[in-house]
């Protein structure tokens, strides 16, 4: 619904939506590239594409990673609708955009970690993954104040080593339903 109402282009902050409704279609994890980590691995559950809910809703979601042209129209158009959003945000968008990222959070919007310099996870160790996920908190908990619970993994990369640091570090991994074209 709100996705018509945000037509912008995919240059600098994609647009992608949540949809939660009834049903999850969430794809099982394959544990055969960890085998020795498979045991304590299994029960990882895979990122939350979609929530039961009674009524039917849509959860916008941001990504800033790069450069900003639409951020400030972004926070316009959602401030207009009074609409909340979630922006899942760079260390590296952080460091360029401070300000902006300030003026995410004073607008009630969620902040969402996106990880320091958006790496390919699936290539990184558990510390490289640890390090790049604390890392990125600190900047964006210096920045508002808040701590960033709900962490999207780059490029849609993910595998059960990825979930299991996440987890570990208490994030509830959320990845998007519907993208902006």
């Amino acid at each position: 619904m709100y996705v018509a109402l945000l037509r912008l282009p995919r240059r600098a902050i994609v647009l992608s939506a949540l949809v939660l409704a009834a049903g999850a279609g969430l794809p099982a994890l394959g544990l055969r590239a960890f085998p020795a980590l498979a045991p304590q691995l299994s029960a990882v559950q895979p990122p939350v594409r979609r929530v039961e809910r009674p009524e039917r809703a849509v959860a916008l979601s941001f990504e800033a990673v790069w450069v900003d042209t639409q951020c400030n129209r972004i926070l316009e158009l959602l401030e207009r609708r009074k609409v909340r959003a979630t922006f899942f945000i760079s260390g590296y968008w952080a460091e360029r955009y401070p300000e902006l990222v300030r003026r995410i959070a004073a607008r009630g919007h969620e902040l969402g970690n996106y990880t320091f310099s958006h790496p390919h996870l699936t290539s990184l160790s558990a510390e490289a993954i640890r390090s790049e996920l604390e890392e990125n908190a600190r900047l964006l908990r210096g920045l508002t104040d808040l701590t960033p619970r709900l962490f999207r993994p780059p490029f849609g990369e993910y595998n059960a080593l990825v979930m299991a640091v996440a987890k570990e570090l208490g994030y509830q991994v959320v990845w998007y339903d519907v993208e902006a074209p």
